[in-house]
Formats: structure tokens, sequence, C-alpha cells
């Protein structure tokens, strides 16, 4: 008589490494994403942020940073159009100095289309380091 040895259930095996990768990986996002949100936020009482409004035949984008303390930096807007099957990538950037208290513009942009065709990316440099913004409220 021939004896087969017992097997692992194949899911047993495979399941908890996944599981375990699967929560170390949402908890690196969520810390991340956190931690990007605050720097754009708290750098020494500095914030950047952009808003999108409706103008005929499309819509601006207007970014904006405030500080505390006088500042100044550059900016970067990146803005990828998807639309019948093709993609346009835009980007612009420019110096900004911002008064204390007082929130200044980086510039608007006008766009045609509508926004929901449009993914929107605006990164500040100050002192070397990286800001990215969030969103305003926006009108869209």
């Amino acid at each position: 008589m021939t004896r087969i040895a017992p097997r692992r259930p194949f899911a047993r095996r495979r399941v908890l490494p996944a599981v375990l990768a699967l929560i170390g990986a949402a908890a690196l996002a969520i810390a991340a994403s956190a931690g990007a949100e605050a720097s754009s936020r708290s750098a020494g009482g500095f914030s950047c942020s952009y808003v999108a409004t409706e103008a005929l035949g499309g819509f601006l984008i207007e970014g904006r940073v405030a500080s505390g303390a006088p500042v100044r930096g550059t900016y970067e807007v990146v803005v990828l159009r998807r639309a019948m099957g093709g993609r346009a990538l835009v980007t612009t950037s420019g110096e900004f100095f911002a008064t204390a208290g007082v929130p200044a513009s980086t510039g608007t942009i006008h766009f045609g289309g509508a926004a929901a065709q449009h993914e929107i990316r605006m990164i500040v440099r100050i002192n070397g380091r990286r800001f990215p913004c969030a969103p305003a409220g926006s009108d869209l």
C-alpha cells in the first residue's frame, strides 16, 4: 500500500504573504500621501494650491502660493489631456514671489474642452525642496 503525503493547501501558502504585502503597500501609500499633503501645507507657514474655473469654451487654471514670510521660488504646472483616443501634455513653469501674508498668483492658463478630460499637477520648488500642490475650491 502506497502512502500519499498530506499536501498543504495551495491557498494557505500564498495568501498570507500576499495579504501582508497588500497591507504594507496600503500603509506606505497612506503615509506617503499624508506626508506630501502636510509638506505642501506646513513648510514654514507656506501653502500652495491651484483652482480651476469655467471660461468661454473651456476652463482656466490659476496657481496660488501663500506664506507667513516672504518667499521666492519656482512653479511647474503639468496638464495631461485625454480625448478621442489621443493625448496631449502641456507644461508651463516660471518664478514667483509672495510677500508675507499676501497670496500670490503664479499665473493663469486657459484650456479648451471639458475639465474632466484633463489631469492637472502643480509642483512648487523653494530652496531646493519640492512641494506638490493640492486643488483648491473649484467651480467645475
